[in-house]
């Protein structure tokens, strides 16, 4: 996210350091970035598949039965743990991306108790991973052998073939004579099908010191989802104490390292301090990821060639820290990369397409690599509107607009991590102390009569970019595109917005372009990243008089703001964390927003996400039916699926 202003200015003493502080540790590696399956001592290398009969499948070779049956000798024992003295499997297992024939799993193998994540320690391991039908594995569908090393910070990621469509498995690994956690997956129903239904939880902006991921928690106890979206900031960059809540930022959650983090190594241990986090392994351990990046996954504000929070010359080069944060991404999230294109800026490719049947096409999109720099100010209206500034780059743009003309799917997804819908601000227009807030985290001078764009880091910094993607969708090639949905996170609030042909006319009576959308979009809150009401220094609820508690009205004004100006912005909540839930049918898609609770005390009250045991409570659902482009509320929660 494009944070506030006056939020997040680096301290002094982080720019006291060398550039040999952020010299790359392993940039020149020319090795896997994934752990390799074997090709030579147990399997050809293609992978055993359900295809196979059991007992071809169990008479593959002598060697791969015993090097099989030596592992599972100790599986899961307490007995193997104690005499080994540590976790191989400490940091959970993860699966993701998933096709109809094929899923990433992953994992990370602790060599020894030293050997800890960007330490640059540890042998090589060797070891086994397992797909099967059962959670005991007696249904076994593939298995291989892997072999993992400081190369890739002996993370293991497997990419497991010949699998059946909309199926559920069960996965693990074993190495050091231990087995890992039990993981469980789906894979995506079968192309050219029609699924009655599609439904996924919605997550974005973890910032683990700013609270407990209770979110997560509450997402991996549900039982009728097929995967979880993550749209970006999975982790976050800065050092302890500086980007959460005051007492509890870098007190009671520390980040691991303690500094910002430059170096490949600092990003593996970044990573490897959320994997930690029990209920975000839950929740990998339970649901497979569907991820694209934003900001934070290398720095804040970035862009092709910089970003806000990266200082040439004291932090090293950009271009190295971006790809050591993006080979560190690699190696620890279940993602599968996709070829590289050779676009300018690009350290590795994140931007591609998910099918489910004919229902739903998802495109995830990255919106950091190949975008021109953030215009200075909402003010900027010449940069704004410049139409040779790219957000998506010319190489990603032509693939989603060739995709969005091809799509055979009844509704097409983005997974977009930052708002396509317009927000605008007359500062003018608002209460003095609204101006300076606005003026303060926004940039919006104060006292401007001009309609000015709230956000420039979103699409509202890059006007032509959102013109040719809407334009696009709006019939500019032929026909219009219809039921084409972004699902966006980043801003740390929740919203449900129609995407105006003409925001100036859109609330104008008489006009043709009044009321006219080209789609629509939901922004998901965050897991734990600063609300609005955190930003200006406002409890999320106070006390009510009569031994409860109620919404503070401190950011009812910023609501009215954004609704008043805004006529297409449905719906919009600034204060509450948690996650959404979608749900994708063949006559509508809704979206169902989920927020943390907590009546513990006063304190957990003001800051749910600071108590560890927060209830997480349906707050509204909206939905967009077919072919209508519009938001609707919809009835009430969504049910238990047939």
């Amino acid at each position: 996210m494009g944070k506030p202003i006056r939020q997040h200015l680096k301290p002094l003493a982080l720019h006291t350091g060398t550039a040999a502080a952020a010299a790359p540790t392993a940039s020149t590696e020319n090795s896997p970035e994934c752990a390799t399956a074997s090709s030579t001592e147990l399997l050809a290398p293609e992978r055993v598949t359900s295809g196979l009969h059991r007992r071809e499948f169990l008479t593959r070779g002598a060697k791969t039965i015993a090097f099989l049956a030596a592992f599972q000798a100790y599986q899961g024992t307490q007995e193997a743990l104690a005499m080994l003295g540590f976790d191989p499997f400490s940091y959970g297992v993860a699966s993701g991306d998933p096709l109809p024939n094929r899923v990433i799993i992953w994992t990370r193998v602790n060599p020894s108790a030293a050997a800890t994540p960007g330490s640059g320690l540890g042998s090589p391991v060797r070891g086994i991973w397992e797909v099967a039908r059962d959670a005991a594995f007696t249904q076994r569908v593939a298995f291989g052998q892997f072999i993992t090393s400081l190369a890739n910070d002996h993370t293991v990621k497997i990419d497991v073939s010949g699998l059946q469509p909309l199926t559920g498995y069960y996965y693990r690994f074993s190495a050091l004579g231990v087995s890992s956690p039990v993981g469980r997956t789906l894979t995506a129903p079968a192309a050219g099908s029609s699924p009655a239904s599609v439904r996924f939880g919605m997550v974005s902006c973890s910032n683990f010191e700013a609270g407990y991921f209770t979110a997560y928690r509450h997402l991996a106890q549900r039982n009728d989802l097929d995967f979880i979206l993550h749209l970006g900031d999975y982790i976050y960059e800065y050092g302890n104490g500086q980007y959460g809540p005051a007492g509890f930022a870098g007190v009671v959650r520390v980040h691991d390292p303690a500094t910002e983090i430059l170096s490949l190594s600092d990003y593996r241990r970044r990573h490897a301090c959320h994997k930690a986090d029990a209920d975000l392994r839950s929740l990998h351990q339970r649901y497979s990821f569907i991820t694209t990046w934003d900001d934070h996954e290398t720095a804040n504000d970035s862009w092709r060639d910089g970003a806000q929070n990266h200082t040439p010359g004291v932090e090293g080069l950009w271009a190295t820290r971006k790809s050591e944060a993006i080979k560190a991404y690699y190696e620890w999230m279940p993602v599968r990369q996709p070829a590289a294109t050779g676009a300018p800026g690009e350290a590795r490719p994140i931007y591609r397409k998910f099918a489910f049947g004919n229902l739903l096409d998802l495109f995830m999109l990255d919106l950091r690599s190949y975008r021109d720099q953030q215009p200075a100010s909402p003010a900027d209206a010449a940069t704004i509107n410049n139409a040779t500034r790219t957000l998506l780059g010319p190489t990603q743009n032509a693939w989603l607009q060739g995709n969005l003309l091809t799509s055979p799917a009844k509704w097409k997804f983005m997974g977009n991590s930052v708002q396509i819908a317009p927000i605008i601000v007359i500062s003018a227009f608002t209460p003095p102390q609204t101006q300076a807030l606005l003026q303060a985290f926004f940039g919006v001078p104060a006292g401007s009569t001009a309609a000015l764009p709230l956000n420039v880091d979103s699409w509202d910094g890059y006007a032509s970019a959102r013109v040719q993607i809407l334009g696009l969708i709006g019939g500019a090639a032929g026909q219009p595109i219809p039921n084409c949905v972004f699902l966006t996170g980043d801003i740390h609030s929740t919203y449900a917005c129609e995407l105006p042909a003409n925001p100036a006319l859109y609330a104008t009576p008489g006009s043709p372009f009044n009321g006219v959308s080209l789609g629509t979009e939901f922004v998901c809150t965050s897991v734990t990243s600063d609300n609005v009401n955190e930003l200006i220094g406002q409890p999320e609820r106070i006390p009510d008089g009569n031994g409860g508690y109620m919404p503070n009205p401190a950011t009812a004004g910023f609501v009215q703001l954004v609704q008043g100006f805004n006529a297409w912005v449905k719906d919009v909540n600034l204060d509450n964390h948690g996650f959404s839930v979608v749900d994708v049918t063949p006559a509508r898609t809704q979206v169902d927003s989920w927020v943390l609770r907590s009546d513990a005390s006063v304190a957990f009250a003001a800051d749910p996400r600071i108590d560890p045991n927060a209830a997480c409570v349906f707050r509204n659902a909206s939905q967009t039916t077919d072919l209508s482009q519009k938001i609707t509320p919809a009835a009430g929660q969504l049910g238990a699926r047939a």
